[in-house]
């Protein structure tokens, strides 16, 4: 693997951003599963990203069986900084999306055909030699920025109160000719500029009492940044496009980012249309299976042999000399038993949870293309797209969890959705939504991800 080389992060930069985390997050530096996240974690994570030219990183680190890398993840590059926890890809991940910094997107693996979840840089978080951007600070005696550079009040979003705006370029916005216009990273407003000024002429639901006070305004930088100031950021402010619970008093309102029809079709409105996903027959077997990993039946030796597990190699070899002919399932649940956390070190983020067999079926067909999505309750749990039938695209991954899934090198993303389904299986759902263009589909994934609710993570599986 070649030895990335990083632009350094400009001071203004890395200023803004922990201040953007400790304000939006936890104030730095914190603990967060028993990581410390300090302000030079925060600017590795971000210089890591914005090295890519795409400012996208797959999480972790892919490897196939034949020990090529699939695709090149965030927590080698971290590890390379004298970070090598192996979860700590995760935490960082985490912070920037909560913080507005980066959002969820899926890498993918031309050779296998793998999708694999990742982290993209948000335009506005992103720097290079020539310029300097809205965040920069400028020493005394240099140059004034680029006047192209977005304005300062871009950093809160006057309508949320929470998201970020970033330029959109060249989309044609409800009958108005193309040109850029601003866009919230978290609510989806949309600011058109007008002169010096700019018009609210969009937001994702327009029940929303901002809508009719703020809807085709032109207001001046100034005035949106006043505006912006006048409440304090909520972290737990819904996106707009979320509809209340019936019955339930505003204090204790639970967000749903779906309507729902007699037929139990749930629509989803995305710009001036709204897609219908349709509920496919959810078969969840009664029995649950407990420590599935232990059924592993591959060698220890073999096992540390492998990329995804270098790093625990020398511990293993070191301390557990005696064990390396033992069938590594076997020996993890030695390791658990005793209460070792070197076990975890093997398994992906949701390798030890408990598990169930489903199976979905609809007698009507699926369609060969589309976009799925598995909902608890109300809420949006994962959504992906699928280009064959989704049916046994669905079954044979999350219906059916095999040992080598569990591990790191595994399907990680199977085994949270089934992890999720055992846990909720009275209201758990998997629907569908029929379409054929490559790009409304990805356009409506992208949409979807980041309402998935109480995950660390979302993103497609087995294209």
């Amino acid at each position: 693997m070649p030895t990335a080389h990083y632009l350094p992060i400009p001071p203004g930069l890395r200023s803004s951003a922990c201040d953007t985390v400790s304000r939006r997050v936890a104030p730095l530096p914190f603990v967060r599963d028993g990581i410390e996240v300090s302000c030079d974690l925060i600017a590795a994570g971000m210089e890591c990203l914005n090295a890519e030219a795409t400012r996208t990183l797959a999480i972790r680190q892919r490897t196939g069986a034949d020990g090529r890398v699939q695709a090149d993840g965030l927590d080698r590059l971290l590890a390379d900084r004298n970070y090598p926890d192996p979860w700590i890809s995760d935490i960082v991940s985490n912070v920037l999306e909560n913080a507005g910094i980066a959002e969820p997107a899926v890498v993918s693996d031309w050779r296998s055909h793998r999708t694999f979840r990742g982290i993209r840089l948000l335009p506005a978080w992103t720097w290079h030699f020539s310029s300097y951007g809205k965040h920069h600070s400028i020493p005394e005696g240099t140059a004034a920025p680029d006047p192209d550079a977005a304005p300062v009040w871009t950093e809160i979003c006057p309508v949320c109160h929470h998201g970020t705006l970033t330029m959109e370029t060249e989309q044609r916005l409800f009958g108005i000719p193309e040109t850029d216009f601003l866009a919230c990273t978290y609510c989806g407003a949309k600011y058109v500029p007008a002169g010096d000024r700019f018009r609210l002429v969009a937001i994702a639901r327009i029940q929303d009492p901002l809508w009719k006070r703020h809807l085709n305004k032109t207001r001046t930088p100034d005035e949106w940044a006043d505006i912006a100031s006048q409440r304090k950021p909520n972290n737990k402010y819904n996106p707009p496009g979320m509809t209340a619970i019936a019955g339930k008093m505003a204090h204790e309102m639970e967000p749903s980012p779906f309507t729902c029809k007699k037929d139990g079709t749930l629509g989803f409105t995305l710009g001036n249309r709204t897609h219908y996903f349709k509920p496919l027959h959810l078969e969840i077997s009664r029995g649950t299976v407990l420590g599935l990993f232990s059924k592993a039946t591959t060698k220890v030796r073999d096992m540390i042999r492998l990329q995804a597990y270098h790093e625990v190699r020398a511990v293993v070899e070191a301390r557990y000399t005696g064990y390396l002919d033992q069938k590594i399932g076997i020996f993890l649940s030695e390791l658990k038993k005793n209460n070792d956390p070197l076990y975890r070190s093997f398994l992906n983020q949701h390798g030890d949870e408990d598990y169930c067999r489903f199976r979905v079926t609809d007698p009507q067909g699926s369609g060969k293309e589309g976009v799925w999505i598995v909902v608890t309750g109300i809420n949006i749990r994962a959504a992906g797209a699928y280009h064959n039938d989704v049916t046994p695209m669905i079954n044979e991954t999350a219906g059916s969890i095999l040992p080598s899934a569990c591990y790191r090198d595994g399907d990680e993303e199977s085994c949270r959705i089934n992890a999720l389904i055992c846990r909720n299986r009275k209201e758990a759902g998997v629907y569908v939504h029929q379409m054929a263009h490559e790009s409304a589909m990805t356009q409506l994934v992208a949409a979807l991800l980041p309402l998935c609710s109480d995950t660390p993570w979302a993103g497609n599986y087995g294209t």
